[in-house]
């Protein structure tokens, strides 16, 4: 629940420079951020992408 409504915050917090066109998996950015240590946001979001470009997050 509450990893539910922290993506939601993320997301929103991102809406302005990317549109995000599907919903990332739950999980996914925040478990890597979380494993890595990663807050910045912007920084959260490459560690993202590049976890996504090396087939370790799903997207549905």
């Amino acid at each position: 629940m509450m990893i539910g409504m922290a993506l939601e915050r993320f997301r929103a917090s991102r809406a302005g420079a990317r549109t995000v066109h599907r919903p990332v998996t739950r999980s996914g950015a925040f478990l890597i951020a979380r494993v890595m240590g990663v807050t910045d946001t912007h920084t959260r979001w490459r560690a993202w992408r590049q976890a996504m470009a090396e087939g370790r997050v799903l997207i549905r």
